[in-house]
């Protein structure tokens, strides 16, 4: 089971994208939010993807949804499936985001053609583990790219996993793929974090 969360006014192409992208999901729930924060709180099921008034491929949902059911060890710890991320002119896409001293800053390149690790996923057109939020939906800001930071760090910290699936795109209709955060005065960044995010993504061969 899946829950879908979208606008409120979400456009008609990105109601028919995901109409063809729900052909082979068996249960799934449409949730209506105002924004991310307001749509994770509401999920019950056992994952959850937020869309906003996004598109995403047709093939989202079926292929992304597959690795975590995979009898792997390394995929039980999956916490997030992240899609590459366009805006809608798609002149070029973003393939998630790497975390330095300075800051996230978006990666252009895929690493490969199959599903692999990344540091930080982009939260819109991501499937997303329900029972591994919890902890941090109340530390959400309303920020699409800093929430992305959030989680995806909160997951590695945890012992848990973000996945890129490159075959896989989402379309938001206000990014930039110019996005990224600069650090100022954050206390997630200190040095204890960066050392044991630094460890988690060696052991997991994450670049």
């Amino acid at each position: 089971m899946i829950d879908i969360v979208v606008n409120h006014n979400t456009p008609a192409l990105a109601n028919t994208m995901l109409r063809l992208a729900l052909n082979g999901i068996k249960e799934f729930h449409i949730i209506k939010a105002k924004n991310l924060k307001d749509g994770l709180s509401k999920t019950k099921s056992e994952f959850v993807i937020y869309l906003g008034d996004g598109i995403i491929s047709t093939n989202c949902l079926t292929e992304s949804l597959d690795l975590f059911h995979k009898s792997s060890s390394q995929f039980r710890k999956l916490a997030m499936v992240a899609s590459a991320v366009a805006s809608p002119k798609l002149v070029r896409k973003t393939f998630g985001y790497l975390l330095d001293e300075k800051g996230v800053k978006p990666v252009y390149k895929r690493h490969s053609s199959m599903p692999y690790g990344i540091q930080i996923g982009y939260l819109p057109g991501a499937i997303l583990r329900t029972s591994a939020l919890d902890a941090v939906i109340p530390q959400l800001k309303g920020d699409d790219l800093e929430d992305s930071y959030r989680v995806s760090v909160d997951f590695w910290l945890t012992g848990r996993m973000c996945y890129i699936n490159p075959k896989t795109t989402y379309v938001a209709m206000n990014f930039s793929s110019n996005n990224r955060i600069n650090f100022i005065e954050d206390p997630w960044q200190d040095n204890y974090m960066m050392d044991e995010l630094k460890r988690s993504w060696k052991r997991e061969m994450v670049g």
